[in-house]
C-alpha cells in the first residue's frame, strides 16, 4: 500500500523572497487592502485522515471585528497553511459555540511539522474539536 501523503511543510530553500509569507494571492490582496481594518486569516473546518493527521483545510481572511468572510473560505492542502506560518503569518482558528462562532488559537507547527494548535489554549479547543471539512472522495 502507498504511503499516505504527509502534511509536511515543503522547502523553501533556494527561493527568492523567503522572509515573504506564502499567502494565496486572493488572500495577500485582501490583506493588504483592509491592513488597518482588523483582518486575520483563520482556518475555520478541518479535514484528517484515519491516523487523526491534519490534510485538508478550509481557510479565508475575516474581519475580526464583524466576524465576516473578507476572502474565501478555500480548501487547500494543509502544507500551505503550515508554510505560511512559518514564514511568519500569523493564522487563527475558528470554533463553532452555541451562539455562532469563537476566535479559537493560532495555528502552529509542531515538532514532527504537522498541524497543531498553540500550546496555551485551552484544553476544550484542540484540533479535533475543530469542524470537519468533508472532502468528495475520488473514483479511481
Amino acid at each position: 500500500m502507498k504511503n499516505p501523503k504527509r502534511n509536511v511543510v515543503p522547502s523553501r530553500d533556494g527561493v527568492e523572497g523567503t522572509d515573504a509569507v506564502a499567502w494565496p494571492e486572493v488572500f495577500r490582496r485582501v490583506m493588504e487592502e483592509q491592513r488597518h481594518n482588523g483582518c486575520l486569516c483563520v482556518v475555520s473546518r478541518v479535514s484528517q485522515d484515519v491516523e487523526g493527521v491534519v490534510t485538508h483545510v478550509e481557510w479565508g481572511v475575516i474581519d475580526k471585528w464583524l466576524c465576516d468572510w473578507l476572502a474565501g473560505p478555500q480548501v487547500a492542502e494543509v502544507g500551505e497553511v503550515l508554510q505560511a506560518v512559518e514564514d511568519g503569518g500569523r493564522v487563527s482558528t475558528l470554533f463553532a459555540t452555541a451562539t455562532g462562532f469563537a476566535r479559537g488559537p493560532n495555528v502552529a507547527v509542531d515538532h514532527t511539522r504537522q498541524f497543531a494548535l498553540e500550546r496555551d489554549a485551552p484544553a476544550e479547543w484542540n484540533v479535533h474539536m475543530l469542524a470537519r471539512l468533508q472532502l468528495a472522495r475520488r473514483l479511481h
